[in-house]
């Protein structure tokens, strides 16, 4: 028995909107993924760029250069020492572990320096992409 035009229109209908559902849920699998793999590299940078101020390679000031204009929470903020309010913020470098014990050892005070220009900062050395790999295992 042949099927009536209404009945083709609506099983195709009825496929269109199957599909439809099938798309929707793979899009959001897609898009859960790249947000999973977008943060993934997020943290492999990070790890990248603490690594540097842990080797000595990036002072503390550096990384607070890099990351305090991307810091828009006061949680943020506060991770790294930096002011919360909407006032100018100054960079407060955390004490880190090593700097506080390198500050613990000290058994007299230095005699003060004058400040040294901002350009006279050590540059951080050019980290390849394969130093990379090998310093995190990817």
């Amino acid at each position: 028995m042949r099927q009536t035009v209404e009945q083709r229109l609506k099983k195709l209908y009825d496929q269109r909107a199957a599909l439809e559902t099938q798309i929707k849920k793979i899009e959001a699998e897609k898009t859960k993924e790249l947000r999973q793999h977008q943060e993934k590299r997020e943290r492999l940078a990070g790890k990248a760029i603490y690594a540097l101020v842990k080797s000595g390679a990036w002072s503390e000031e550096q990384l607070l250069e890099l990351v305090e204009p991307h810091l828009k929470r006061a949680s943020e903020r506060a991770l790294f020492g930096l002011e919360t309010d909407d006032k100018a913020a100054t960079i407060q470098p955390q004490q880190t572990e090593a700097s506080t014990m390198a500050k613990s050892k000290k058994t007299k005070p230095k005699a003060k320096t004058p400040a040294k220009p901002k350009s006279s900062k050590p540059k951080a050395e050019p980290v390849t992409q394969s130093e990379l790999h090998d310093e995190f295992n990817l």
